[in-house]
């Protein structure tokens, strides 16, 4: 036997409208194409959201497990107390260095071979992203510039997104030319980081 009941349901339009239930399991306000509008805009809400859930300033913790994550980026193979709340990378890479403190995170990378470069610019990349958080492709690709403007001309730059500053260097040390790449918050001196990729 079918049961009805009367349901109001909420409409787009001007007003509710009666609807009719067939049966205990369905309810015509909420039909298959309506839930899956809905779940589409959960999901569009999350994803447009998600920057700014993260976190909007800088977060060493979250900075550590993000570089954990990007497996094909960093190699990190484990993570060693360097003391001072420093926290340094063991990973496979030849010529790079990985310190994480709360004061900055500090990625250090050898350009003297020419095969090093592009790695080198792609994981500052992926460092800047996950620390700086972009929440559009427009951000993303003003830190891509900004790598890429630093490491191939020899200069400094920086940035400040999000509560977080991202310092991009190539110089040269003891022969050899290298890529800082620098997490901090915006006020930090981030001149003092590379004391703590050495230890």
């Amino acid at each position: 036997m079918r049961e009805v009941a009367n349901i109001v349901c909420i409409h787009h339009g001007p007003r509710p409208f009666i609807g009719e239930v067939q049966s205990r399991n369905h309810h015509p306000c909420l039909t298959t194409p309506t839930r899956r509008n809905i779940m589409r805009y959960i999901i569009s809400m999350i994803l447009f959201l998600y920057p700014a859930l993260a976190w909007s300033e800088y977060n060493p913790q979250a900075i550590k497990a993000g570089m954990s994550e990007h497996s094909e980026s960093f190699h990190i193979k484990n993570w060693r107390a360097a003391g001072d709340d420093v926290s340094v990378a063991e990973t496979g890479l030849k010529g790079v260095i990985i310190s994480v403190s709360k004061n900055n995170t500090e990625v250090i990378a050898s350009l003297m071979d020419a095969g090093q470069i592009a790695p080198a610019i792609l994981r500052c990349m992926v460092l800047g992203t996950i620390g700086l958080s972009p929440k559009d492709e427009a951000q993303r690709s003003k830190i891509g510039a900004l790598i890429q403007d630093a490491a191939t001309t020899g200069s400094s730059r920086s940035l400040t997104m999000n509560d977080v500053k991202l310092d991009v260097s190539s110089k040269q040390v003891v022969g050899d030319t290298f890529l800082y790449c620098t997490l901090s918050p915006p006020a930090q001196n981030t001149q003092s980081s590379a004391g703590h990729a050495g230890k």
